[in-house]
């Protein structure tokens, strides 16, 4: 009817309770889990994030004179500190 859906078709609460014992019991059923979280969700264990001015990741790359801080990810940069470690060994 118009695209509403009837009453019988709705279902039931995925968990049996919201609490940790209900996630888990629901995962112990699952083949596959993804998780999506935010930057912060390390920071409070502290590890450290990319920006934070001192902390952070990017701040602690100026030491190796990148062109910007994401050439870390490079594999040239990877290539190049392979290189001089061999040659510091």
């Amino acid at each position: 009817m118009l695209g509403l859906i009837p009453d019988e078709t709705v279902e039931s609460p995925v968990l049996k309770s919201f609490d940790l014992r209900g996630a888990v019991e629901y995962m112990a059923n699952c083949s596959n889990i993804i998780v999506m979280s935010g930057a912060g969700i390390s920071t409070s264990a502290g590890i450290p994030d990319f920006r934070t001015p001192g902390t952070g990741l990017y701040s602690r790359l100026e030491k190796y004179n990148l062109p910007n801080p994401e050439a870390i990810f490079t594999l040239d940069f990877f290539r190049v500190c392979d290189r001089k470690q061999k040659s510091n060994v």
